[in-house]
């Protein structure tokens, strides 16, 4: 392509077909027109982009990105390299794009370092891989549908930038969209069948108006650490985790509205910095087991903890471990201020403190197996009410508040 500025791919000489790499040089630009099918037949064939590539099919001529003839070839799908821009791929299907390419495994879409548009795009059968890989990337992912990484793999792979998801559904995938790192935008798609609806590393993302049915974890699955300052917005679809650690001099901030699920019994929240729960009467944040007669451990605040804050914020069915003084919340020589909140049916306790304290009024704790066990000092907190079952614990100092 390097002698020509453009090159089209004519509906009228479709199919295309290729055993080779087909690389657009920067600043020239490929047009695909509607209805064409190209095909790559060899597993090692990929459609490289330095410049421009413009697949602008329409709902009844979309443009198809496919295998060989036979149907029994796999190739190493599109790639969008740095130097690309201006890209638009709308209407369009890439499929069976899983070969070895370069001796490891392809994606069926790679932007590394651009952005691209994607829309009304059907992504299918990547076998091993992931479909969407975007490497610092700000593209636009709008009304796709992505299906059948599940081998496992991913529909959509971020790993830096701020990309745009939209409008889109997810189906048949391990990950449905999988945030390594990264700030995306992620808003009114569509999980289902996925193993993972969709899964947060260390990381966060602007999220709204998303559903989850059918997934084997039918929310966003937490994972790692918070090792800068992070937001959980809130969502249609709760927050899940088995562990998650606030790294010290760093905070967590939850959103009104947020429920955080815990995976299992043994499922916990680490705080070595500061959670602040900012929930409101209307909307509190909630912290429950994912599944119905469930449990969970603790919500942890560790020596280095300082500046959390439990605003209209409740927690149900924790406190679940082995030891005796095991509790929904466990303050360790840190500082807690709480307004507003609820802690209910804990298993063994709904408050441990340890030479520690707990600020601020209307803490109430309802049927737990003790209240309070308090070793140090009583804290100053006030409008304290107990409801049901639960006393102090036996070895607790006795505290009136």
């Amino acid at each position: 392509m390097s002698e020509f500025d453009a090159i089209t791919l004519t509906k009228l000489g479709s199919p295309y077909r290729t055993t080779s790499i087909l690389t657009v040089p920067q600043n020239k630009t490929l047009v695909v027109e509607p209805g064409v099918t190209v095909q790559f037949d060899s597993n090692s064939s990929r459609l490289t982009i330095e410049g421009t590539l413009s697949a602008v099919g329409a709902s009844d001529k979309k443009i198809v990105f496919t295998d060989g003839p036979s149907g029994d070839s796999v190739w190493c799908g599109v790639k969008f390299t740095p130097t690309s821009s201006n890209s638009i791929l709308d209407y369009i299907t890439i499929e069976k794009a899983w070969g070895a390419c370069g001796g490891g495994l392809s994606h069926s879409l790679t932007v590394d370092g651009s952005s691209v548009t994607l829309k009304h795009a059907t992504l299918a059968d990547s076998g091993w891989n992931n479909h969407v890989y975007l490497k610092n990337s700000n593209s636009l992912i709008d009304s796709v549908t992505v299906s059948g990484a599940d081998k496992p793999g991913q529909g959509i792979l971020i790993e830096g930038g701020s990309p745009t998801i939209q409008y889109s559904t997810f189906s048949g995938n391990t990950i449905g969209i999988w945030n390594n790192w990264g700030t995306p935008t992620i808003s009114s798609n569509t999980f289902t069948n996925n193993t993972y609806a969709m899964k947060l590393s260390s990381s966060a993302a602007s999220v709204s108006s998303n559903t989850a049915t059918g997934n084997t974890y039918n929310g966003i699955f937490v994972e790692g650490a918070a090792t800068a300052d992070l937001t959980w917005q809130a969502d249609t679809m709760p927050y899940i985790m088995n562990t998650f650690t606030v790294k010290a001099g760093k905070k967590l901030t939850v959103q009104a509205g947020v429920a955080i699920k815990f995976a299992s019994s043994t499922s916990n929240l680490r705080v070595e910095g500061a959670l602040v729960a900012e929930g409101t009467g209307a909307s509190p944040v909630v912290f429950s087991p994912l599944s119905d007669g469930g449990s969970w451990k603790r919500i942890s605040f560790e020596p280095t903890s300082t500046g959390s804050v439990l605003t209209y914020a409740t927690l149900k069915y924790g406190g679940n471990s082995n030891l005796d003084d095991e509790a929904s919340l466990y303050i360790n020589q840190s500082s807690v201020a709480v307004s507003n909140v609820r802690v209910e049916n804990s298993f063994k306790g709904a408050v441990r403190l340890i030479v520690g304290d707990i600020s601020g009024s209307q803490l109430t704790l309802q049927d737990s197996g003790f209240t309070f066990y308090i070793t140090g000092g009583c804290p100053p907190v006030t409008q304290v009410a107990i409801e049901g079952a639960g006393g102090f614990h036996v070895n607790s100092e006795q505290c009136v508040f």
